[in-house]
C-alpha cells in the first residue's frame, strides 16, 4: 500500500468593482467566502464566457 498525494482545490468567491481611473483599478478585490459547493471545473477564468 503506497501513499497517494492529495490535490485539493478550494474555490473562493471574490467581489470586484470594474471601475478604473486612468487604467488603474479604483477598488481592491474583496474576499467574500469559500464556495465548498462549487468544483474547480465550474469556475470561469477572468474574461471567459460560456
Amino acid at each position: 500500500m503506497g501513499r497517494h498525494p492529495l490535490h485539493r482545490v478550494l474555490v473562493a468567491e471574490i467581489g470586484a468593482d470594474v471601475l478604473q481611473d486612468r487604467g488603474v483599478w479604483r477598488h481592491p478585490l474583496r474576499y467574500e467566502r469559500l464556495r465548498l459547493d462549487v468544483a474547480e471545473a465550474d469556475v470561469l477564468l477572468l474574461g471567459e464566457r460560456r
